[in-house]
């Protein structure tokens, strides 16, 4: 390497992967005619969670180096522009600087938790647990939406309901223009935001997000409109008034909690529960065994899991069953 050429041309030099050769580097520019009280830092595994800054000048550096034991990966930053890392630590003053964190998220809905987390600051690693697929046979949807008539509320308990819901409509050439009048009650703040997506607004959602309070919550909504229904002499369960029984139709996954239906049930509310999606646990992957070993390494502050799903698919990975 010409250490000569690299002194005269002044401004800022990096180096890649110049842990191990960080004296040679270092003699070479200094040998070259370059000050050797240059500013000059050695950054390892620089935007991570295990990021360490090393900063000193052009004769020192590889010793201040080793003093830190800074290992490989890391970078030789040699210029004035290192006697501003003070004042542009931007990345150590995130709130989650030095956090690394395993998001288990379905892979569809994983990227803006991560990307969140990332711009707080943190490492994050994806192993995504649980994917929600729409169910290879339609043909109960099909004839559900062929009555949709016959319902006045739609409710969805997740974010990726909704998405798969208003895809499977897509991909079926349906207008959206077949839930006009339909009610649309949501488990909590997510799925909400994930209807508003479509261009519909959520007439209901319950104060704590759990299957059991939405559907105490929505059973009292519509006990409440029939009262005053009956009080402008209209026929709540016939659906007078406003074209719609009250009738609800519950799109979520195969595998749902009965809370919701005995909720209604109790209050005599009639309801169709009609499976939209299934729940897919992934195979074992590179990922899920690099994702082992920093487990037993305890490289993780915290694991993230947003569903039941999630949790068991996690578990799944780590130990899979036969």
């Amino acid at each position: 390497m010409d250490y000569s050429a690299l002194a005269r041309e002044g401004g800022t030099l990096i180096f890649l992967m110049g842990v191990t050769s960080a004296e040679t580097i270092c003699r070479g520019l200094i040998e070259g005619g370059m000050d050797r009280h240059t500013p000059a830092a050695l950054l390892e595994k620089g935007t991570t969670a295990g990021q360490r800054r090393v900063l000193s000048t052009l004769e020192r550096l590889w010793e201040d180096g080793k003093s830190q034991n800074i290992k490989p990966p890391a970078i030789i930053v040699v210029g004035e522009v290192c006697s501003l890392s003070e004042s542009l630590q931007w990345m150590e003053e995130k709130p989650l600087f030095g956090a690394k964190i395993l998001v288990t998220r379905p892979k569809r809905r994983s990227a803006g938790m991560a990307g969140r987390l990332r711009e707080a600051g943190a490492e994050v690693v994806e192993l995504p647990a649980a994917e929600p697929r729409l169910l290879e046979d339609t043909s109960f949807l099909d004839r559900t939406l062929e009555r949709l008539a016959d319902f006045r509320w739609a409710v969805f308990t997740s974010p990726s309901g909704v998405e798969l819901f208003f895809e499977y409509l897509r991909r079926e050439k349906k207008d959206i223009r077949l839930l006009m009048g339909l009610k649309f009650a949501v488990i909590g703040a997510g799925t909400a935001k994930a209807l508003c997506r479509y261009g519909f607004y959520a007439d209901y959602m319950p104060e704590n997000f759990y299957a059991k309070e939405l559907g105490r919550g929505l059973a009292e909504t519509i006990l409440h409109e029939m009262k005053e229904e009956e009080k402008r002499g209209e026929n709540g369960r016939g659906g007078a008034g406003c074209g719609k029984p009250v009738k609800v139709l519950l799109l979520r996954a195969q595998k749902a909690s009965p809370a919701l239906c005995e909720e209604l049930a109790r209050a005599e509310i009639p309801f169709e529960d009609a499976v939209l999606y299934r729940t897919e646990f992934p195979a074992p992957s590179m990922q899920a065994e690099r994702v082992k070993i920093l487990l037993e390494k305890k490289a993780f502050d915290y694991v993230t899991f947003t569903s039941e799903s999630t949790v068991k698919g996690f578990l799944e990975l780590l130990s899979p069953t036969d």
